[in-house]
């Protein structure tokens, strides 16, 4: 999605979310502090001629911080449009607010889907964007609107949200395409346009996280790695995608640049994706332990997730890109989450926040301690993922069981980890 702006810009991109607050580190401050803020947040365009008379949009999405129900109404607004032109930005006379009002509150994260059908003047239409429009209340005082998997479905939803007549799909290419049409973009620049790239799978990356994970496509089975969709969404009653499955996937172009080699990733993010043919090889990654990620910085261990708990990140972790991360805790409330260990000698790595100083970290398998380590704050650990972190050996912590357990990790501060052995 891209930020149409007016005044301060409320809109970051997260790992996975799209996020809109007032609250945040306004020209590079150290600290975060409130400012008024407001702008649009424009989808790309859409298609929704199909055989269907109807079409909805849905997403997930959850409001934290508001002090009361005038900010829902107020200060967070849906608009569509046919006629929307990047160059113009956004131009009220041709938008029409949606029957749409955020009620969702969540004070550590969790998401709702909504669903919105849209008005008749929108369905079978060749170009259609939506806006979200957030701002705060005042200088002094602001509300955070957390929101991800954006999608345009023909037909009606259903009594859970969902269904429909399937996604409406953007204009269609081939990976060797998409590589092309993201070749031409900006260095970091996404598309303004939504693409259907139809292709296999030729290599899936990591374990399944939150319902997404990232692989590999090309227009043939064996056409190695040419075009990458990063923690695309799994569709619904599929537990991890699969090595030569044939897929067709939907989002937005976006041209990744690594920092700090220079490196070009032609890539999807947060794609949904519908799969045309299954696979005949089981999927690369899993849920941990051999199983895992065995780079340095990988996690190679299950973990399950608990209270204040965010496994949504990504790092660039001593110039190696994409390393998924864990995070515990906020500013002001600790935070846990568990690990399947087997037994023998493990290792991790974790700092701190940015400004949080140094914080215990303690392991227990039941009520008994097996390892309390005192970790140090990290320049990198602030902001939203992707973040990038510069670590050294003593950021790396051993610990030994003598056979296999649980073990419940727990700290009073905001802890991201990696390197999970």
């Amino acid at each position: 999605m891209l930020a149409g702006t007016t005044g301060n810009n409320p809109w970051s991109q997260g790992s996975s979310y799209t996020q809109a607050t007032g609250y945040q580190k306004w020209d590079g401050a150290s600290a975060k502090s409130n400012k008024m803020a407001d702008g649009y947040l424009i989808s790309p365009s859409f298609s929704t001629v199909t055989e269907e008379e109807t079409a909805y949009i849905s997403f997930q999405y959850c409001v934290g911080y508001a002090s009361n129900d005038a900010q829902f109404a107020d200060h967070i607004k849906l608009y569509a449009s046919t006629q929307y032109a990047s160059a113009d930005g956004f131009v009220a006379e041709k938008w029409t607010q949606l029957d749409w009002k955020a009620t969702h509150t969540s004070t550590n994260w969790e998401l709702a889907t909504t669903t919105v059908t849209l008005p008749a003047e929108f369905v079978n239409k060749e170009k259609v964007n939506i806006a979200f429009y957030f701002t705060t209340p005042n200088a002094t005082q602001s509300s955070t609107f957390e929101i991800k998997e954006f999608k345009a479905v023909a037909g009606k939803p259903d009594d859970s949200g969902e269904g429909g007549g399937g996604q409406t799909e953007g204009t269609p290419v081939t990976c060797a395409q998409a590589v092309e049409l993201t070749n031409a973009l900006n260095d970091g620049a996404t598309s303004e346009d939504t693409y259907t790239i139809t292709g296999y799978i030729t290599e899936v990356v990591g374990s399944v996280s939150k319902g997404q994970q990232t692989f590999w496509m090309a227009d043939t089975k064996d056409g190695g790695q040419v075009f990458e969709a990063y923690w695309a969404n799994l569709p619904e009653g599929v537990e991890k995608f699969v090595k030569g499955s044939k897929v067709k996937i939907t989002g937005q172009l976006m041209k990744y640049v690594n920092k700090t080699t220079g490196a070009v990733t032609p890539e999807i993010k947060n794609a949904n994706v519908e799969i045309l043919e299954p696979g005949d090889e089981g999927g690369e990654g899993g849920e941990g332990g051999e199983g895992g990620d065995a780079s340095e910085y990988g996690i190679g261990l299950s973990y399950t997730g608990g209270t204040n708990f965010y496994d949504n990140g990504v790092a660039t972790i001593n110039g190696v890109a994409d390393c998924k991360v864990l995070k515990i805790g906020t500013s002001k409330n600790p935070g846990d989450f568990t690990l399947t260990v087997p037994a023998g000698k493990h290792s991790f790595y974790a700092v701190t926040w940015s400004g949080a100083g140094t914080a215990d970290v303690v392991l227990k398998n039941g009520d008994t301690v097996v390892k309390t380590v005192t970790v140090k704050e990290n320049a990198g650990a602030a902001q939203n993922s992707p973040y990038t972190l510069t670590v050294t050996e003593a950021d790396k912590y051993e610990f030994e069981v003598s056979a296999a357990c649980t073990l419940t990790v727990t700290s009073d501060k905001r802890i991201i980890f990696f390197g999970i052995k």
